[in-house]
């Protein structure tokens, strides 16, 4: 382990009251962690967080991510002391698998022990190693280590954790479902795109930014259900309308800063014989494959509920295919179209 060091990332619990931006000083004094009753002490300067409709403290700046200021009368951070580098190596990780390679580079999870039936996962003993890089690991409820090795640039941390660590934690040990996709918002409504690869996503979600769209997700955005509704989670502040490995993108200029009602769902396809961009609602059988087929890391322990999300869509007629000609000529168009096609809901 020579020649790794050390940082520390603490998770807050989501709550929906929108902040303004700003620098959180954390305080010098003793916090008490809500869940395992342990009291936490620093004097260190954090930056509190949001992505994906979830708050985290982190002792480093990130480029991707506005800065929000704390509400005491509604969050709780989930505070816990600080785990030495040795105690990273010293937990029982019994299984591991392999994820699909992401940016060439290979993804190695590891765990203690899956839950007995009728049990809930443990919020404890899950690590993601990113090979060459990073490691992530989930200690304990709500406090997260990573280690990273020398040639590990800071961005990278940024990204392998906003990109696929994080998502993971969220998808396992919190409330609702993350779609591969691509989510705008404009006049309170959110519009979510999902495709096969090179279908476009990006593309148009860059030509509705250019329309007065805000950003809501580039590659991944979160779903949860509150009470009938489904609310969409601004994911980050970065769009990629390009091909490029381990890149978050652009930094979106107007971005969605809390959770706004998911109004559409569009399937995109690229249409090889008509030469216009038509929009057509998808049964409710089909549009349920689909939206399976996308939903975000596929865990046994998650896919339950995922397929609850997508078949209350599905049953609502919320999805509808989107066919347009192939080519940026014809993305202007596109958009516009789509447009039109929401004023007139």
């Amino acid at each position: 382990m020579s020649g790794y060091h050390r940082r520390t990332v603490w998770l807050a619990p989501y709550n929906c009251t929108l902040v303004t931006t700003g620098r959180f000083r954390f305080p010098l004094k003793e916090r008490c962690s809500i869940r395992q009753n342990i009291v936490a002490k620093t004097t260190e300067n954090l930056f509190l967080y949001r992505a994906y409709g979830a708050d985290f403290f982190c002792d480093r700046a990130m480029d991707s991510l506005d800065v929000v200021e704390a509400d005491a009368g509604n969050r709780s951070p989930v505070l816990l002391e600080e785990c030495l580098l040795g105690e990273l190596e010293s937990t029982n990780l019994q299984h591991e698998f392999l994820l699909n390679p992401i940016h060439d580079r290979d993804l190695t999870v590891r765990y203690g022990r899956l839950p007995k039936a009728g049990e809930v996962l443990p919020e404890k003993d899950l690590e993601l190693e990113v090979a060459g890089l990073v490691r992530f690991r989930i200690s304990s409820p709500g406090y997260i280590n990573y280690v990273t090795e020398p040639k590990c640039e800071p961005w990278q941390i940024e990204f392998w954790f906003l990109h696929v660590f994080f998502p993971i934690y969220l998808s396992l040990f919190r409330s609702g479902s993350l779609f591969h996709g691509a989510a705008v918002e404009k006049d309170g409504r959110v519009q979510a795109f999902i495709g096969a690869t090179c279908s476009g996503k990006s593309t148009l979600t860059e030509a509705m930014l250019s329309r007065g769209y805000r950003l809501f997700a580039d590659d991944k955005f979160r779903v949860t259900n509150h009470d009938g509704i489904f609310i969409v989670h601004p994911s980050h502040g970065r769009f990629r309308p390009y091909r490029k490995t381990e890149d978050l993108g652009l930094i979106a200029k107007h971005r969605g800063l809390t959770a706004m009602p998911l109004d559409r769902v569009f399937v995109l396809e690229i249409s090889k014989e008509s030469m216009t961009p038509v929009i057509t609602e998808m049964p409710a059988s089909v549009a349920l494959s689909i939206l399976t087929e996308h939903l975000l890391y596929k865990f046994y322990l998650t896919r339950a509920q995922g397929l609850v999300t997508a078949a209350s869509f599905a049953h609502a007629g919320m999805v509808h295919r989107l066919s347009r000609p192939w080519g940026r000529a014809y993305l202007e168009e596109t958009a516009e179209y789509l447009e039109s096609w929401r004023l007139e809901r």
